[in-house]
C-alpha cells in the first residue's frame, strides 16, 4: 500500500501521468522554500465521470487487457473529490494527501461494473493499436501500460486522520450511478463545444 512518504518517481513514466508528477515536485520545491504558505497536493485517484480518460476506457466495446493480468486499482467518486477539497480549504494542514474511495475493483471487475467484457490481449498486440484507425475495436490505453500489469493502492489514513475526510461512496455505488444518468463519453463532446460557444461568446 502507496502512502503519501513514498517520493514521486519520473522515470519510466509518460504523458500525463509525468506530468502530474512533475506538478507534484515542483509543488515540494515551491513549499520548502516557501515555509510561511500553506501548500495542499493531493494525489487523487482516477475519477469516476464521463469525461475521464479512464472511464472512456471501461466503457469502450471489449476494453483490452493484458493476458494474464488483472491488476487492482482505486477510483474516486466526483462527489466524494468536491468533499476532499472543501476539507481542505476549510482545515489548517500542509503537505500530500492521498483520496481514493475505500474499496478497490480489479480491471476486469471494473470493466464489468461498466456493462462490457474485457478482452486478454498479448501486449504486442496493445501498443501498435494506437495507429490503428478503427479506435471502436482497438483504444489506446489512457495512461501508461504498467498499470495494465501492476496493482496501486494507496493509504488514505493521513487524509481521514489529519483532515477529517472520508470516502461516502463505494467504486460500484458510483460506476452504476454512472450508467443510470445516461452519461457517457459522448457527453465531454457535448460539453467541450458548450464551452467553446461560451468564450466565443465572451471575446
Amino acid at each position: 500500500m502507496i502512502d503519501e512518504h513514498r517520493p514521486v518517481a519520473r522515470n519510466g513514466l509518460h504523458g500525463f501521468l509525468r506530468d502530474m508528477a512533475e506538478v507534484e515536485i515542483f509543488l515540494g520545491e515551491f513549499a520548502s522554500q516557501h515555509p510561511d504558505l500553506r501548500v495542499v497536493s493531493l494525489r487523487m485517484a482516477p475519477l469516476i465521470v464521463s469525461w475521464a480518460p479512464l472511464m472512456d476506457y471501461f466503457l469502450q466495446p471489449g476494453p483490452r487487457m493484458l493476458m494474464g493480468f488483472d491488476p487492482s486499482l482505486q477510483l474516486l467518486s466526483i462527489e466524494d473529490a468536491v468533499d476532499a477539497l472543501a476539507h481542505v480549504a476549510l482545515t489548517p494542514c500542509a503537505g500530500t494527501f492521498n483520496i481514493a474511495a475505500d474499496d478497490a475493483v480489479c480491471i476486469s471487475q471494473a470493466i464489468r461494473l461498466c456493462g462490457q467484457l474485457p478482452m486478454p490481449t498479448i501486449e504486442s498486440m496493445i501498443k501498435p493499436s494506437s495507429t490503428v484507425d478503427d479506435r471502436r475495436q482497438l483504444r489506446e490505453w489512457p495512461v501508461d501500460i504498467d498499470f495494465l500489469r501492476y496493482s496501486c493502492i494507496v493509504d488514505t489514513y493521513r487524509a481521514k486522520n489529519e483532515l477529517g475526510w472520508s470516502p461516502k461512496r463505494s467504486i460500484a455505488d458510483s460506476i452504476s450511478t454512472l450508467r443510470l444518468n445516461g452519461q457517457t463519453p459522448n457527453d465531454r463532446v457535448d460539453s467541450e463545444a458548450a464551452l467553446r460557444a461560451f468564450l466565443s461568446r465572451k471575446r
